[in-house]
């Protein structure tokens, strides 16, 4: 079942909500919706951390855990997918971001020469706006997909396992 992939994934609340350096924020972190395994957690909580993976900006686990938080979704998957954004992934993801919001927007190539990260500190003036609007965009579209892709595969592992609950229910009764 989803439930457990996705108890596998996270902490212990407990052990998280332990922590003594997160005493301040343990009336927070303590609530039982932020680790429950439900798909009506968990599916939210996939979607706000590929909406926050795609923001241009420092912090996205953070941003992911107070969204994660205020909307009462689950918190360490809200964190965790924010992962997919690494040193090797963060260039090709708002590279692309840039060119989408780049076509969104009908703005003209902003970036001559080589791309490097220099070329994109100098000229973060010129390129905020096709960047931000195509994250924007992008984060929706992903979180959109990635809700529904849980949704889908939660229902229909569940009903697989009706299916074949019932299944063995009637070879029980067929057998007596």
């Amino acid at each position: 079942m989803p439930r457990r992939l996705f108890r596998r994934l996270s902490p212990p609340r407990h052990r998280v909500v332990g922590q003594p350096w997160l005493r301040p924020l343990r009336s927070f972190l303590d609530h039982p919706d932020l680790w429950a395994i439900r798909r009506r957690a968990v599916a939210p909580g996939v979607a706000l951390g590929l909406f926050w993976m795609w923001m241009p900006i420092p912090g996205h686990s953070l941003a992911a855990g107070l969204s994660a938080i205020g909307l009462r979704v689950h918190l360490p998957l809200a964190m965790l997918v924010t992962m997919i954004v690494n040193p090797v992934t963060i260039f090709p993801l708002y590279y692309s971001g840039y060119r989408f919001g780049q076509s969104v927007l009908g703005t003209p190539e902003l970036i001559t020469g080589p791309i490097t990260l220099d070329t994109l500190m100098t000229q973060i003036g010129l390129i905020w706006q096709p960047l931000f609007a195509g994250c924007i965009l992008l984060g929706i579209a992903t979180a959109a997909l990635g809700f529904l892709f849980v949704e889908l595969a939660w229902r229909t592992r569940i009903g697989q396992y009706l299916q074949a609950r019932r299944a063995r229910r009637l070879a029980r009764r067929q057998r007596s």
